[in-house]
């Protein structure tokens, strides 16, 4: 008798299994499994692979001001760095469509966030980057009181930090700030409150290359540096009074230009180290790396789960 009831629990857990299983592969509705229209791991599984703890810190900020004004919000995030923040060879773009109301600024325009940039200078297809995935997550871990989100882009394609900094030898700092000037303006034509909620940094390739041929190391100080400055220059833009944090991720791939090691990852976590604002969300050894070439760039799903962290 006993045998048959446990018999007969363990067939009912299994086709609850089953049901529910099957009910994340057809639930598109689902935030957590809408990635699977991809035929890829869905996100819930990704989720399991943790680093968000720091980004739930922020939510409550959100949260909280959603609630406490009662009006809409919207909140950039600007990328920057390099190839890497294009999202480089991270072909086919899989994010299509968003789930959510957040936004991205094009020709003049806030239209939905989905992933439709082509680089041109690595490929004409449309790549995945960690734009959809970052605000979508925040989005999903929120819930109901989310804001929107606005995601910029302002990198270039192997360019040291000399060149993406303020008053660097590129345009890529302003163009940044430009950017982020143009959504203040849109929204402000509707009385919409903006403000800016964090620099992403995907970033160091190149840094490491000079290092290794002898240039001075600076680069901890000089990730500290942007920050500030972004800071400085975007808080004065929006007129908001909180800080500007940034966020970063650990350079990982110097195996593929022929390095056993780099003081690139070292740097970045000295930075987390010595400033409160300057958040390191994750190394890179733990992504799928794209086979071709210096093996320094990721493949669609794994810019997807950086974009996660």
């Amino acid at each position: 008798m006993c045998k048959k009831i446990f018999l007969g629990v363990l067939l009912l857990a299994f086709l609850v299994c089953l049901v529910l299983g099957a009910r994340l592969l057809v639930d598109k509705d689902n935030p957590l499994t809408y990635y699977d229209d991809f035929g890829v791991e869905t996100s819930s599984t990704s989720f399991s692979r943790g680093g968000i703890g720091q980004r739930m810190a922020a939510l409550s900020l959100f949260s909280a001001t959603s609630a406490a004004t009662n009006t809409p919000q919207y909140y950039s995030i600007l990328v920057t760095g390099q190839s890497l923040a294009l999202g480089a060879l991270g072909v086919p773009a899989l994010t299509v469509r968003q789930p959510y109301l957040n936004l991205m600024y094009e020709q003049g325009r806030l239209v939905p966030l989905i992933e439709n940039y082509a680089n041109p200078a690595v490929s004409q297809k449309a790549t995945e980057t960690v734009n959809s995935a970052l605000a979508n997550t925040i989005s999903f871990l929120a819930g109901s009181t989310s804001p929107q989100f606005i995601i910029s882009r302002s990198a270039t394609n192997g360019a040291e930090m000399s060149k993406i900094k303020k008053n660097g030898n590129l345009s890529t700092y302003a163009e940044g700030l430009a950017e982020i000037r143009a959504i203040r303006d849109v929204l402000a034509k509707n009385k919409e409150q903006h403000k800016v909620a964090a620099i992403v940094l995907i970033h160091g390739e190149t840094d490491h290359t000079l290092i290794q041929s002898g240039a001075t190391n600076t680069y901890a100080d000089d990730i500290r540096r942007l920050r500030a400055n972004y800071d400085m220059d975007l808080r004065r833009m929006t007129g908001q009074s909180e800080k500007i944090p940034i966020f970063i991720d650990q350079m990982m791939s110097f195996t593929g230009y022929g390095q056993a090691t780099s003081s690139i990852p070292l740097a970045q976590y000295a930075a987390s180290l010595n400033d409160s604002n300057v958040y390191l969300v994750t190394p890179k050894y733990i992504f799928d790396y794209y086979p071709a070439g210096s093996q320094a760039h990721l493949v669609n799903i794994s810019y997807r789960w950086l974009g996660e962290y």
